[in-house]
């Protein structure tokens, strides 16, 4: 299973290197995909986490609401 980090550096590079060959400048291109893929992915997996235990937190109240 891929980290949010991971995925955003991936999808972000690939972007930053599609910009880059537009705009004929590929390290810059590159430079700018990874920092937005690792804010991305980094923003991704905290929203995640954050879902996630609030989905816990809802299944706890519906055991104790069916008590």
């Amino acid at each position: 299973m891929t980290t949010g980090i991971s995925l955003g550096l991936a999808i972000g590079l690939s972007l930053g290197v599609l910009f880059g060959i537009v705009t004929d400048n590929i390290s810059l291109g590159m430079m700018i995909g990874v920092a937005v893929g690792l804010c991305g992915g980094s923003v991704a997996s905290a929203l995640k986490s954050k879902k996630k235990k609030g989905q816990e937190k809802s299944d706890e109240e519906k055991k104790n609401n069916e008590k």
